[in-house]
């Protein structure tokens, strides 16, 4: 199940928390952009996980990308909030991924929260992707939860 904060809506064009995980990286998640208040997406998975990493995918052109900077991504256990690391976005960003490692924190969902007072803060990605620690045998490695 995804959820966001609020829906950023246009003629036409839905934004809904769905779209961040239809793997199609033609259409996209956002939140409605507000100055100080605090915006989020969650996901939650029908069971716990190890996740390993979790990646945003932006727009093509990482546009607007200073929206993103300061975003916190979180592993959710319940009501314990493990934080994974902060979205750090530079003028010289022209990537539009993100990738954040969780050091295989056990959690049942993966939440990002905008930064707190910013101005103009929301979120919007492409996709977002959680990978999970599985082993085979002695390997690691890692697979898509979502």
């Amino acid at each position: 199940m995804v959820s966001q904060s609020t829906t950023y809506s246009r003629p036409n064009r839905k934004y809904g928390p769905e779209m961040a995980i239809d793997k199609d990286k033609a259409t996209k998640s956002h939140t409605v952009c507000e100055d100080g208040n605090n915006v989020w997406y969650k996901v939650e998975f029908n069971r716990e996980h190890a996740v390993e990493k979790v990646v945003l995918i932006n727009s093509f052109d990482n546009e607007y990308k200073a929206r993103m900077d300061g975003t916190v991504v979180m592993v959710l256990l319940g009501s314990v909030e493990h934080t994974c690391g902060t979205i750090s976005v530079t003028s010289q960003s022209t990537e539009p991924e993100y990738s954040i490692k969780c050091n295989s924190w056990w959690g049942n969902g993966v939440t990002l929260e905008g930064e707190a007072g910013k101005q103009d803060a929301c979120i919007h990605m492409r996709e977002i992707q959680v990978f999970e620690t599985v082993s085979i045998g002695k390997l690691l490695t890692y697979r898509v939860i979502f």
